[in-house]
């Protein structure tokens, strides 16, 4: 059963992408999109923004790219998942503040390292506010299913506003989820992404893991008294 569910993803792998975007959002509104990962040669070459770099997208990236400030980030560990094709994702709490800890923007840092077609990494902010919405997102797609219709064929997706997305794909009847990250390096305007491939049933760990951090930035908002106890 194994082998049979490994071979399966490996041609899996080849689909899904094509239902993965890599996408940028631009000061006019636009965007800059791939439907498909390159080959393997083409790693070696960095796909480039063109054109004015677009603000960052999420309340963290924004207060962590302020100047003429101290910028202080103290984050922690909540936990790491192991894809099934050798991939990981890890997820971090994080806290952004200025030096006098005055102002603060906290949410969820998620890393998300690919190994197959080139080693490589890519990073995704989850603000604070968006992490419920997530959860509930991974719960629904986790839940998506063929249809009695004429359109047997069915795939579902989430996207947060750091370009994190979660999809739920089909394959000769294997359905996988695909995370995918997809990061602008600044301020070259590199585009980076990576992706890591879960069976569906394995998105409650996900979920787990996005609960565990959420616990722990409000833990940061309770009073010191209410926190000691």
């Amino acid at each position: 059963m194994r082998k049979q569910f490994v071979i399966a993803l490996a041609a899996l792998l080849c689909f899904v992408v094509l239902n993965l975007r890599v996408a940028g959002q631009s000061e006019q509104g636009g965007s800059v999109s791939a439907d498909s990962e390159p080959s393997a040669a083409a790693m070696t070459t960095p796909t480039q923004l063109v054109g004015p770099l677009p603000p960052p997208a999420t309340k963290i990236e924004t207060f962590a790219a302020r100047k003429g400030m101290v910028i202080i980030k103290n984050y922690t560990k909540v936990g790491d998942i192991s894809g099934d094709d050798g991939s990981s994702i890890e997820i971090s709490a994080v806290q952004m503040s200025d030096a006098n800890g005055t102002e603060k923007a906290r949410g969820l840092l998620l890393q998300v390292r690919q190994i197959r077609r080139g080693e490589r990494s890519a990073i995704s902010y989850i603000d604070e506010d968006e992490i419920d919405p997530l959860i509930s997102g991974c719960e629904t797609l986790a839940k998506i299913q063929p249809t009695t219709s004429h359109l047997t064929g069915v795939d579902g997706s989430y996207r947060t506003r750091g370009d994190l997305e979660i999809v739920n794909s089909d394959y000769n009847g294997t359905r996988t989820a695909g995370v995918r990250s997809t990061q602008i390096l600044y301020p070259g305007g590199q585009i980076v992404w990576s992706t890591a491939f879960l069976r569906l049933g394995r998105l409650d760990e996900l979920q787990h893991h996005l609960a565990a951090g959420k616990k722990m930035l409000d833990e940061l908002k309770a009073p010191p008294a209410a926190a000691e106890k």
